[in-house]
């Protein structure tokens, strides 16, 4: 049976080891996340009909899964690539 203090120690060292595990991943650009059509509407506040148009213009890169479904993904880093494209100095 395991003490709070081991669990914890536990808990410390895992957490620990999930950070060096990102940490490296990030300084070899591995660690890109994958936004659905959901996160993507909420993160830009705009409508499926208006993400649905960036796709058809090429304004926002995408990976489709399937045939016959709606289930797009986007980079997290083109998404802000993207705003940072658009970003303007007026207010």
């Amino acid at each position: 049976m395991l003490t709070v203090s081991e669990l914890q120690d536990f808990a410390d060292r895992i957490e620990r080891s999930v950070k060096r595990l990102e940490d490296r991943c990030t300084n070899y650009g591995l660690v890109d996340r994958w936004l659905d059509n959901q996160e993507i509407m909420q993160l830009l506040k705009i409508s499926s009909r208006t993400l649905q148009s960036y796709r058809d213009q090429g304004i926002l890169p995408f990976s489709k899964l399937g045939d016959g479904t709606s289930k797009f993904y986007y980079k997290a880093s083109q998404v802000e690539e993207l705003l940072e494209r658009n970003l303007s100095a007026h207010p």
